[in-house]
Parts: structure tokens; C-alpha cells; sequence
């Protein structure tokens, strides 16, 4: 399978380039295996959608969040888009409030079988993700993981 891409490794950072020769047709729609931070350091008109969301500009140094499975595409703008791509791993480290009716998850990087298990519910929309700050992110859920 051709990617719509060139990709390059460094530094623990994937650093991907989308021509400006890219057919718009093959900027699908599709999900990734991996959580991952996506930011832009250039200037660009280009977008990022996410599943039932309307397109958002892609800002300058602005990072994108992607939760593995959630369905996204990028949408074609003027000249080459280059971002750095993060994949998460994770360690064991969450802290759990409450908010309300619902629970706040506080996920430090680098645990998977946790990540795993906040997946399943993002997967099935019973829990999204809310931001994140610094090395640390932050889902809502109605429902409590132990």
C-alpha cells in the first residue's frame, strides 16, 4: 500500500511530508493503532478532521492529539505539509477525580494497559479525551477504571 506521505525517523519523533502533488483522493479517512501527538511547525492552510467533528485549521506549533482508533483525516491546502509525530507509550501512573457525574482520568505517558483500557471506552464513546498538558493527559468518562 502507497502511502500519501514521505516518512522520516528522528529522535524519537516521525516526521512526515505531504506534497502539495498529493491527490486529494488519496487523503482518506482512517484510524491509527497508537495514540499520537501531531504538530505542525510551519505555517500552512491545510486542516485536520476528526470523526464527526468539522475540519480545524492546522496552527503553527499547535499539537493535535490523536487517540488510536478515532477515525481523522487531513484535508489539502497550498504547498507541502510537514509535521512531527510523537507515538505514545505509557507507563503505569493514573490518577483518578471526581467530577460531577463524571470521572476525570490523569494518565501520565508510557502505560499501555491502561491507555489499552481508556481506548476500549473511547472506542465505544463512553469516554474522550479532553487535553493534554505537558506529559500527562486527561479523558472524561461516566465510567470509573480501576
Amino acid at each position: 500500500m502507497v502511502k500519501p506521505f514521505k516518512e522520516n525517523y528522528n529522535e524519537g519523533f516521525y516526521f512526515r511530508t505531504f506534497s502539495f502533488n498529493t491527490n486529494t483522493s488519496e487523503l482518506k479517512w482512517h484510524f491509527d493503532e497508537q495514540d499520537r501527538i501531531v504538530v505542525c511547525e510551519h505555517d500552512t492552510d491545510w486542516l485536520i478532521q476528526y470523526d464527526n467533528q468539522l475540519p480545524q485549521q492546522i496552527i503553527k506549533n499547535k499539537e493535535f492529539f490523536i487517540p488510536e482508533g478515532e477515525y481523522h483525516r487531513i484535508i489539502k491546502g497550498n504547498g507541502d505539509l510537514v509535521v512531527k509525530i510523537k507515538k505514545l507509550w505509557y507507563i503505569c501512573d493514573m490518577k483518578v477525580t471526581k467530577n460531577g457525574n463524571h470521572y476525570i482520568f490523569e494518565v501520565s505517558l508510557n502505560e499501555k494497559e491502561t491507555l489499552s483500557k481508556i481506548g476500549v471506552l473511547v472506542g465505544k464513546k463512553q469516554c474522550k479525551f479532553l487535553y493534554y498538558a505537558s506529559d500527562k493527559l486527561y479523558y472524561q468518562s461516566d465510567i470509573k477504571i480501576d
